[in-house]
């Protein structure tokens, strides 16, 4: 038997190959058709030799994406990372403000190499 907790969306996040001290965003996630409780969470598989800090920007308007103080998914992923040392890392939930629009970020930190992510953003 399973339960149910009212999963609203799951939605792929492909930021592509993020360049040496470089970033990338996702696509503007519009939020307005959401009902949610303001809980999410994001599974992501990390390749290459970079290291990504993951963060998320919201916005109300849909075109400034401004970045608050707190707003780190998880730093220092890199591609033998993970529980499996893998680079494919569990759920990390995080709460961001409420907010009509969202993007997930992608910062290569490390400086010297690129590294690819690809991500499954839930919402409940």
């Amino acid at each position: 038997m399973s339960i149910g907790i009212n999963l609203i969306r799951v939605i792929p996040i492909n930021l592509g190959t993020i360049a040496a001290s470089g970033s990338a965003e996702s696509d503007v996630i519009d939020l307005a058709k959401v009902a949610n409780t303001h809980k999410y969470s994001l599974q992501y598989v990390c390749t290459g030799d970079g290291t990504v800090t993951l963060s998320w920007r919201s916005s109300n308007d849909g075109i400034n994406f401004p970045a608050p103080a707190s707003n780190t998914i998880q730093a220092g992923v890199v591609s033998t990372g993970g529980p499996g040392a893998d680079g494919s890392y569990a759920c990390d939930t995080f709460a961001p403000q409420p907010s009509r629009f969202i993007k997930i970020r992608g910062d290569e930190t490390g400086g010297a190499d690129s590294a690819t992510i690809v991500a499954y953003l839930a919402i409940q």
